[in-house]
């Protein structure tokens, strides 16, 4: 399953620090978490009003709710929650892992149905929204080379959202910590 939080920044003078944060601690606690398998963060190359995203492959729904991912920082952001902004989670069914996306590589994104973006050539992942505060009732995800990002740039932007990752893709830790 495939959990999805989306948001933006309003602070530039700390967006790099708070990048750090979220990329390196964040991720690492987040992935202490039993149930959290994989995570990774993307920045849109578009400017939309959320350019952050970060995909993470959970087992369950019911993850997200428990303490264990609560008492592990999940769910906030701490003393950087009040820089955080347009901020949403969504949890989409239809795959079994996010998609690991390479440094040098790209992640299309789109809330468009595969009928509506037939012709793109593109192998898209299909996901249905199946909790929390989804934006759509589905999901496309692709990941796609530069040639292929540029030609989206230029004919598509408003059809497919394109992500660069901003970290490998983490893994889940061995070092889990649950909360009592």
């Amino acid at each position: 399953m495939i959990y999805m939080v989306e948001c933006g920044f309003n602070d530039p003078s700390r967006e790099n620090e708070w990048n750090d944060h979220y990329s390196g601690p964040k991720l690492d606690n987040v992935l202490k978490v039993p149930g959290f398998k994989t995570s990774q963060r993307f920045f849109a190359l578009d400017s939309e009003t959320c350019p952050y995203l970060a995909i993470h492959t959970v087992e369950s729904l019911s993850i997200l709710e428990g303490q264990n991912y609560k008492g592990g920082g999940g769910g906030n952001f701490g003393t950087w929650q009040s820089y955080i902004t347009d901020w949403t989670r969504s949890y989409y069914e239809g795959s079994v892992e996010a998609p690991n996306v390479p440094l040098g590589s790209y992640l299309a994104l789109t809330d468009l149905t595969s009928e509506e973006i037939k012709g793109f050539n593109l192998n898209f992942i299909w996901l249905k929204a199946a909790g929390l505060e989804c934006k759509s009732p589905q999901r496309g995800l692709a990941i796609i080379s530069v040639e292929q990002k540029n030609n989206l740039s230029i004919q598509n932007s408003n059809l497919v959202r394109i992500f660069e990752p901003m970290v490998a893709r983490k893994i889940e830790s061995t070092n889990k910590v649950t909360y009592k």
